[in-house]
């Protein structure tokens, strides 16, 4: 039996935080009128946020921008959670709205992902790219590496290896080599980006 003690949820508080692309902190965005957040498993957040023409900081919107959402937690240091961190690539507008206020649509950072593509290797079978008894991680980390050879998402940094994931634990080899037979066998062709490829690959990267 499970027994449920009511108690007191801790204070938290939010905040917005404006970064220069793949750079340095630029700092907060206080005068938001309100923003929206959707942080879902195994898929892509979005941010949504208003901000007035006069607000501080309104001009670091202007031009391509990343944002931030941060929490504290019962009046702890501010942390930017996992997944937390979006792109200002849409923006709209109210003529009638005397504020000059603009809406932003921002997708996740993972949005980027879609630019990392697999072209034709060395060794091709079918018109396909091969992929034999390897771990999620090594058909992950040739999206990654040969991306950024190319150019690719140079801000874009892994914690996982072809042989651990981010958590250190080792890739589960009986179920890598069925995902990288579905890899060869279901006509995972070149040219298509890795989002769409790899949705979950079992452990987060």
């Amino acid at each position: 039996m499970q027994v449920i003690i009511p108690g007191t949820p801790e204070p938290y508080a939010l905040r917005l935080v404006a970064h220069a692309p793949n750079g340095a902190r630029l700092g907060t965005l206080p005068h938001h009128l309100g923003f929206e957040a959707g942080l879902p498993l195994s898929d892509v957040p979005s941010l949504k946020v208003t901000y007035p023409a006069a607000g501080a900081g309104a001009d670091w919107l202007v031009q391509p921008v990343e944002i931030a959402v941060e929490i504290s937690v019962g009046g702890g240091p501010w942390l930017e959670p996992n997944d937390a961190r979006f792109l200002r690539i849409r923006r709209g507008s109210n003529a009638t709205d005397q504020t000059g206020a603009r809406t932003y649509d921002c997708p996740g950072y993972a949005w980027m992902l879609r630019k990392l593509v697999l072209h034709p290797g060395p060794v091709m079978a079918d018109g396909k790219r091969p992929f034999s008894a390897v771990s999620a991680g090594a058909i992950l980390r040739t999206f990654v590496d040969e991306g950024q050879a190319r150019g690719t998402l140079p801000g874009l940094a892994v914690a996982f290896s072809t042989t651990y994931d981010s958590a250190g634990q080792a890739w589960d080899k009986t179920q890598d080599q069925g995902r990288a037979r579905q890899f060869r066998e279901k006509g995972r062709a070149p040219n298509q980006p890795l989002f769409r490829q790899v949705r979950s690959p079992g452990r987060g990267p």
